[in-house]
């Protein structure tokens, strides 16, 4: 069941997310590489942590959206495509950004041992299976939270993208 709404929501959401990076471009000093997705992740990543204060429901869905926001920008630069896979039953809010943690820390040393910046320990093949694996439990655990949690992932990503469009053009960082 999981898999469907991941698949449909990644359908749904791609492009227009591609889309809303392409917006952000013009608050940026230089353009993104395939492994910048990585940096940005991980400060949500932080943001997520931070969000954990009693009564704080939206602002960790929103976290969890800009996470997802990246996870799906990470995917389009590398051409990572989900795939179905166990899931992983998480139960706490720690347990979730315990596993986001290790999860991404394996993708992200993953995504650099491809481009060259680790040492080759795997095969591409072995290489691009192992990244989408990853990235695949990531996409799991974020809907298994939002599921868990009883959140409206539709309302909050549809919220993060009308926020982030706002913020870009009340800066005035118009293109």
């Amino acid at each position: 069941m999981i898999d469907k709404q991941i698949t449909g929501f990644l359908k749904k959401y791609s492009k227009e997310s591609l889309q809303m990076k392409v917006m952000w471009e013009v608050t940026e000093s230089r353009p993104w590489d395939n492994l910048t997705p990585l940096h940005e992740i991980l400060v949500q990543l932080g943001h997520l942590r931070q969000s954990y204060e009693p009564n704080s429901l939206y602002h960790m869905l929103d976290e969890v959206c800009d996470i997802l926001f990246q996870t799906i920008i990470l995917m389009e630069f590398n051409d990572i495509r989900y795939k179905a896979i166990n899931t992983c039953n998480i139960i706490t809010k720690e347990e979730f950004l315990e596993n986001l943690i290790i999860y991404f820390s394996k993708a992200s040393e993953l995504l650099m041992e491809k481009y060259g910046q680790r040492f080759r320990k795997n095969t591409q093949k072995k290489l691009e299976e192992a990244i989408a694996d990853n990235v695949s439990h990531i996409l799991n655990l974020i809907f298994e939270f939002i599921e868990i949690n009883n959140f409206s992932l539709e309302l909050g990503y549809r919220t993060m993208l009308d926020e982030s469009e706002k913020f870009i053009n009340e800066k005035k960082y118009k293109t």
